[in-house]
């Protein structure tokens, strides 16, 4: 299923408008989706998000809107520190962007935090058979069945993502 996804997308980004404006909605829409996802992860109203940002409500109101596009790398950064996740901001080629597009789930989109993600990994997994294990750990591993992370729960996956974000 998602290799068909996958070379549907690839087939249609040969029209050049329509892969510039599929780009541009994945970021205003992954981001405001994201940021919500992380939110509510976390168990936090957008009231408690303002304050551990200092930004008003009506701002991560804003944030949260994938209507809104005019999110900063500064503001993002502080999101990112605030939920104590990394910020990964790069340009990837066309055919990263489907695959990334036809795997997306809200789990992956919904990282846990470093203390979650180091509990898991260092100190509640259990010790690797052998080194080539070592230190190695899945993003399917440190999904929904990191202790403590609740993942917000979902019907469908992917086809719902940007869905509830709309």
């Amino acid at each position: 299923m998602a290799l068909d996804e996958y070379r549907e997308l690839i087939r249609s980004f040969r029209d050049s408008e329509y892969r510039r404006e599929f780009a541009t909605e994945q970021v205003a829409i992954g981001l405001a989706f994201q940021i919500r996802l992380l939110r509510e992860s976390r168990g936090w109203t957008q009231d408690q998000l303002a304050q551990r940002t200092s930004k008003a409500q009506e701002t991560i109101s804003q944030l949260e809107n994938p209507n809104y596009g005019r999110h900063t790398v500064s503001t993002l950064k502080k999101l990112a520190s605030t939920f104590d996740v990394a910020l990964s901001v790069r340009f990837v080629s066309f055919s990263e962007l489907a695959s990334r597009t036809v795997r997306l789930t809200p789990q992956n989109l919904a990282p846990p935090s470093f203390d979650k993600e180091y509990q898991y990994a260092f100190v509640d997994a259990p010790i690797p058979a052998n080194d080539s294990a070592a230190g190695l750990v899945s993003e399917q591993d440190m999904g929904a069945s990191n202790a403590g992370f609740r993942a917000p729960e979902e019907s469908k996956e992917r086809e719902n993502a940007y869905a509830i974000a709309a």
